[in-house]
This record gives structure tokens, C-alpha cells and sequence, in this order.
């Protein structure tokens, strides 16, 4: 079976940061990853052939809502998927964006900050299931001035399987003064420098 990370109780100037939006088709608004299948054309034959892909749940995405939350009705669960046709694990990466009527971040992803706001951490509930002992999580959050530069940010890496939730507490790491503009934020099932497993 596969495993998973679920987040809850993400707040402050974040969209849908309790994860109470759920979209009929049980996406979480304003949370999702980029990802094409792979298609294959014989230039002969003009016939496509499409990568056969195993999520990690019995829905065709690596990011969505659930019902085992810490507080209210709704966590956000991500799960790695697998290409079955290529051998290869697909890492799965949830990104907040700021268009509630896309079910993918597309060219939106990331938030305005709202006047006054002030961004300092990055805090929240998770529990996860790594396949393999060696495996580790992260959660980011990039702090963008005015002119788009970053001001600072907020890395978590998640090491230590947990079936009951945990709290993640990381401040911001500022870099330079400005004015806080904008906001990156991630949850990625693979850390940097680590390698993801079949089902993570």
C-alpha cells in the first residue's frame, strides 16, 4: 500500500490554510501540483501512447483532501505516485497558488501578502509514512519582496514516521529588508539531497 503525509491547521494569511475547501471532485482549493503525463507518439503510426501512472490514492492526483484531520473536517493528504511504464517514482509536491477555479498552480502558484501582514513561520499538524527508513519530507516557505526578490524563508525537513499528528514549527530566516509582497509555499514528499520511495 501506499503511504502519506497529511497536513492540518495551517493559518495566518494563507488561502484555505485550514483546508476546510474541498472541491466536489475532492481536490483542496488552492492547494495542488503541476504534473503531465507522459505521451508517446509512434511517428509512424501517428499512435499515442500514454504512461500508465499509480497514485497513491483511488483518485488520479497526488494532492487532495481527506477526512483524517487534527481539527475540522479536512487535513491535506499528498502521496508519491509511481510510472509504472518508466520504472520510476514520481515525487508528489503540493504548492499553494492563488486561483480557487484551477485545480493545478499552474502559472499561479504562490499568494499575496495582504498590507500589513506580517510573515514570520511556518507552522503545522502532520503525520507521515515514509516507505523507506532513509526518506525525508520538506515543507518551504519563500518570502518575496516588491520586486519579486526573495526576502527570506522557512525550511522543515520531516524525518521521523508518525501515525499520530505531530506539530512542525520553523521560523523565517530573513535574508534582506523590504517590503513582504509575496509568498512561496511547499510541501514536497522529498527533501533535498534524498531520494523518494515507491509509495511515500
Amino acid at each position: 500500500s501506499l503511504s502519506i503525509l497529511a497536513f492540518g491547521s495551517l493559518h495566518a494569511q494563507v488561502v484555505n490554510g485550514n483546508f476546510e475547501t474541498i472541491k466536489p471532485n475532492s481536490l483542496v482549493s488552492n492547494w495542488g501540483m503541476n504534473f503531465i503525463t507522459p505521451v508517446s507518439i509512434d511517428l509512424e503510426t501517428g499512435q499515442n501512447t500514454t504512461d500508465v501512472i499509480l497514485y497513491g490514492a483511488c483518485m488520479p492526483s497526488f494532492v487532495f483532501g481527506t477526512s483524517d484531520a487534527h481539527t475540522g473536517d479536512y487535513a491535506m493528504q499528498i502521496s508519491n505516485g509511481y510510472n509504472l511504464t518508466q520504472n520510476q517514482v514520481i515525487n508528489a509536491k503540493a504548492e499553494i497558488f492563488n486561483d480557487a477555479t484551477q485545480d493545478f498552480p499552474g502559472w499561479n502558484a504562490g499568494v499575496p501578502i495582504e498590507g500589513s501582514n506580517q510573515v514570520t513561520m511556518l507552522g503545522f499538524y502532520y503525520k507521515y509514512y515514509p516507505v523507506q527508513t532513509d526518506e525525508q519530507a520538506m515543507a518551504e516557505l519563500i518570502v518575496l519582496d516588491e520586486l519579486g526578490e526573495e526576502m527570506g524563508r522557512a525550511t522543515a525537513n520531516i524525518t521521523e514516521a508518525t501515525s499520530t499528528y505531530q506539530y512542525l514549527y520553523t521560523p523565517v530566516q530573513f535574508t534582506k529588508t523590504g517590503i513582504p509582497s509575496y509568498m512561496y509555499i511547499s510541501f514536497s514528499m522529498q527533501a533535498e539531497s534524498t531520494n523518494p520511495g515507491g509509495g511515500t
